[in-house]
């Protein structure tokens, strides 16, 4: 076999290319890439843009509290396993975690729960309607935002209100 001169580019590590791709969003097609490691490193353009560069929008706001909430609820079903499991385990255990539910920091973890689920029902009852092609201009966004943002404190808050004023055994 015929040894054939290794391209320039070949001398680039893995993370050269990593950084490449990230950069510039270059192609794989390696006869294209003319950047060098040189100009990588001389070049003093962010690695991304930064937080400060962008004013925050209802909808990457609303978006990101969506998989927050999400993140919330998977950890209160592990509350509400256990709850459940000291009930089965006999009056002496449930009067135990009854009494935690009185303490506030508790109400307080059971509230942001309560919102989560709210919040987290709402905003996917807006995703449907946006699957079904529905409520996609800004204008309509924005305001099925709000709402779900105020359906959720109202839900919650009603929710909470009734359990406090004795509304459950």
């Amino acid at each position: 076999m015929q040894d054939r001169p290794e391209p320039e580019h070949c001398n680039l590590t893995f993370n050269d290319y990593h950084l490449l791709l990230t950069l510039f969003t270059v192609r794989f097609d390696f006869e294209a890439t003319e950047i060098t490691r040189s100009k990588l490193m001389t070049d003093n353009r962010p690695l991304s843009p930064h937080m400060s560069v962008y004013r925050p929008q209802l909808t990457s706001v609303l978006s990101i509290v969506h998989r927050g909430t999400g993140i919330v609820l998977s950890l209160s079903v592990l509350l509400l396993v256990l709850w459940i499991a000291a009930l089965s385990s006999g009056p002496a255990s449930f009067a135990r975690a009854q009494t935690l539910t009185g303490n506030t920091f508790v109400q307080l973890i059971m509230l942001g729960g309560m919102f989560s689920f709210f919040y987290h029902l709402c905003n996917g009852v807006r995703h449907l309607f946006w699957d079904m092609g529905k409520g996609l201009t800004i204008e309509s966004t924005y305001r099925s935002g709000w709402a779900v943002v105020i359906a959720s404190l109202v839900l919650s808050a009603s929710v909470f209100v009734y359990a406090m004023l004795g509304g459950v055994a």
